[in-house]
């Protein structure tokens, strides 16, 4: 279930968040002096450039009718947000972006947004990590689950017992696509 709702499933038809076809619009971060796009390669100030980017994107293109508070980035990238400090302060890149970045309530890690996972993540096979930069609104959109579990009573089969189950998923349902964004690369 979680890999349909990151993933979606082509052969049946189910959108994912990640799924190419799913018409959120995607950010790619401006490469550095050394050419360089992902954050672990950036300073303080260019991952603030990065996110400054994404978020004028989205108020750009809805008449800043959308303002997503919620940036989800890869375990690791998130570890090294929470670690990294701004240049000559003891803040460090998450907290300054919490405290000082406007609408921006909350920055998570998501091992599924990372390059190493490739049975999810679209873009691990061109080796980069992807960040989702949204709202968490059931408006906005949706992981729909019609049967999220079910467990038939027992059955013995000659001296096993087997529980069969059952669970249905619908994917992501993407009400405003506009209202997030995917970065690639960071």
């Amino acid at each position: 279930l979680n890999k349909i709702a990151w993933a979606g499933d082509e052969d049946n038809g189910l959108i994912g968040i990640l799924s190419p076809n799913n018409d959120i619009p995607l950010f790619t971060p401006a490469a550095n002096a050394s050419g360089k796009t992902e954050w672990k390669d950036k300073t303080a100030d260019e991952i603030l450039d990065d996110i400054t980017a994404m978020q004028t994107q989205v108020s750009r293109s809805t008449k800043n009718v959308e303002r997503p508070d919620t940036l989800i980035v890869p375990d690791d990238v998130h570890i090294m947000l929470c670690n990294k400090r701004i240049e000559n302060t003891g803040i460090s890149v998450k907290k300054y972006l919490l405290d000082n970045a406007p609408y921006l309530k909350n920055i998570i890690g998501a091992s599924e947004l990372s390059k190493e996972t490739t049975d999810i993540n679209p873009y691990a096979s061109q080796s980069k990590n992807v960040a989702l930069f949204c709202s968490i609104n059931p408006k906005k959109f949706t992981i729909e689950h019609p049967l999220p579990f079910y467990q038939y009573p027992l059955q013995a089969d000659n001296l096993e017992i087997k529980v069969p189950c059952e669970a249905r998923t619908a994917g992501a349902i993407i009400y405003y696509p506009l209202s997030a964004l995917i970065a690639v690369g960071i």
